[in-house]
C-alpha cells in the first residue's frame, strides 16, 4: 500500500495522494476520519489522509499481527498487537493501546501482557463492546482469547472441547441477537461461534460452534456487514470450479449462500473491504500468472 485512491467513483479509480515516507515491509493499515494509521516493519504511523504527509511515527517495539480501532468509555483507542517474527525468537508479545487524542493524536500508551505471554497471531474487535478477540499460538496449537479494555483484564473463557482450530487464516467479530460472534475461516470450513455472556453481571464467556459450513474450499478473508446478517467470505475456490477464486456473501443464521461473485480464474484476491451503504465496493488485486492480459486492479459492487 503506498497510494489513497478516492471512491467516489470506483470504476474509475484515480490516485488522491502518494503516502511519504520511508515504509518497510507494510503490514496494516486503517482509515480513521482525516487520518491513516500503518504499521510496517519499524514503525507505526500516522499520515494525514488528504495530503499523505507523515505526522508522527512511533517505534513498533515488535512484530505487528493486528491494528484495529476500539471504543472505550466514549473514547477511541488505537490497538496494536505484537506476534512472533519469523526466523527470530522474542518475548515482546501483547497489546499496546493508544488513545486518539486532538486531532487524531496518539496519546497515553498503555501495553498489555496476555497469561503466559503467548505470540498473539490475529486480532479483531467484538461490535459494541470493548473487547479484542484475539488468536495466539500457544504450546502446539491456537486457541482464542479475549481482552476487555475496560477492565485491562483478559476475559475468562469456557471453550467447548469440541472446537478445534486447524488454519486460521482470518477472522472477524459480530453480534447476532445481542450475542457476540466469532468468525474464522478455518482452512476449508467456515465457523460461526458463540461468545455467550456467564453469570449476572457478566464474569465470563462461554465459547461453542454456532454454525460450520464445510462447502468452502479455501476459506480467506473474512468481513461482518455491519447491521445486518450477512457476511462476506473470500474464497480461494469453489466447489464448482477450484480454480476460481469467488467472494460469497453469507447469512450469519444459517450459513446459507446468498450470492456470489467470480473474481477471475486462477487469480489472487488479496482483501476486501465492506460498507454500510446500500451498495459495497469492494478493490481486488489480481495477479494471474496464467496471463499477461489480466488487469491488476478489479473494482465491483454487490447489492448489500
Amino acid at each position: 500500500l503506498h497510494d489513497a485512491l478516492p471512491i467516489c467513483n470506483p470504476a474509475q479509480p484515480q490516485l488522491k495522494a502518494e503516502l511519504k515516507g520511508p515504509y518497510q515491509d507494510l503490514k496494516k493499515a486503517i482509515l480513521v476520519g482525516k487520518k491513516i494509521y500503518l504499521a510496517d516493519r519499524n514503525n507505526i504511523s500516522s499520515l494525514d489522509a488528504s495530503s499523505g504527509i507523515l505526522n508522527a511515527a512511533i517505534p513498533v517495539g515488535g512484530n505487528i499481527t493486528g491494528l484495529d480501532i476500539v471504543e472505550n468509555a466514549g473514547k477511541l483507542f488505537l490497538v496494536t498487537s505484537l506476534g512472533a517474527q519469523e526466523g527470530k525468537l522474542g518475548s515482546d508479545y501483547g497489546l499496546r493501546v493508544f488513545e486518539l487524542g486532538a486531532a487524531g493524536k496518539l496519546i497515553n500508551e498503555q501495553r498489555f501482557r496476555l497469561k503466559g505471554n503467548p505470540p498473539i497471531e490475529k486480532m479483531t474487535p467484538l461490535p459494541q463492546s470493548s473487547k479484542v478477540l484475539l488468536a495466539v499460538q500457544s504450546k502446539d496449537r491456537l486457541e482464542l482469547r479475549v481482552f476487555d479494555l475496560s477492565s485491562k483484564t483478559e476475559v475468562p473463557l469456557d471453550i467447548a472441547n469440541d472446537l478445534k482450530i486447524a488454519i486460521l487464516l482470518d477472522m472477524a467479530g459480530g453480534v447476532l441477537n445481542n450475542i457476540p460472534l466469532a468468525i474464522l475461516a478455518d482452512a476449508s470450513a467456515l465457523k460461526v461461534l458463540k461468545l455467550s455472556p456467564v453469570g449476572s453481571p457478566a464474569t465470563r464467556l462461554k465459547v461453542e460452534n454456532f454454525k460450520i459450513s464445510y462447502s468452502t474450499l479455501a476459506a480467506g478473508a473474512v468481513k461482518l456487514l455491519p447491521n445486518s446478517n450477512s457476511l462476506f467470505l473470500m474464497d480461494f475456490g469453489s466447489m464448482q470450479n477450484p480454480n476460481l477464486p469467488a467472494l460469497l456473501e453469507i447469512n450469519t443464521s444459517d450459513l446459507s449462500l446468498k450470492s456470489s461473485l467470480s473474481l477471475g480464474d486462477s487469480s489472487y484476491f488479496s482483501d476486501f473491504a465492506v460498507t454500510s451503504l446500500s451498495k459495497f465496493n469492494f478493490g481486488a488485486n489480481l495477479n494471474d500468472e496464467s496471463s499477461q492480459n489480466s488487469p491488476q486492479s478489479l473494482p465491483a459492487s454487490l447489492p448489500s
